[in-house]
């Protein structure tokens, strides 16, 4: 049953899982609010193509989507929404235009807003919720 959604985090680490439903996180969108320090991101065309990650095995990420939020107290805020989610990719995409990234946090995942919800801290989904991600990944 899809019924939890857990918020796991730490200092360099942010994740978000559903209980109960790990095999399904592959197929959904990821909505990430990345910070840092630098200057204005001109390769957002990069994102959208896909970034070439050169560790782990070389490979080329899924295209992206990146948006500029706008600046706060000398950061710059973007939105940047993934698939595939490989470990550290987001910030290891940053990496290659050599932006280190300060703050990354999780904010959606699927049809699903983490909202306010605590680090080490779960809540239990509502039916509209797990209708709507079981509607994302064509279970319904």
């Amino acid at each position: 049953m899809l019924n939890k959604l857990a918020n796991i985090s730490s200092p360099s680490w942010y994740s978000t899982r559903f209980t109960t439903v790990d095999d399904l996180e592959e197929y959904l969108e990821n909505s990430e609010v990345v910070s840092y320090l630098g200057e204005y991101l001109k390769e957002e065309k990069i994102f959208r193509d896909g970034v070439y990650i050169k560790d782990d095995g070389d490979y080329k990420t899924l295209p992206a989507k990146i948006n500029f939020i706008g600046k706060e107290k000398g950061y710059f805020l973007y939105r940047v929404i993934i698939v595939e989610g490989k470990k550290r990719q987001i910030k290891k995409m940053f990496a290659f235009f050599g932006i280190k990234v300060i703050e990354l946090k999780r904010v959606r995942i699927g049809p699903i807003k983490l909202g306010k919800l605590e680090v080490g801290k779960y809540r239990e989904l509502t039916d509209y919720e797990v209708d709507r991600l079981k509607e994302s990944v064509g279970l319904v």
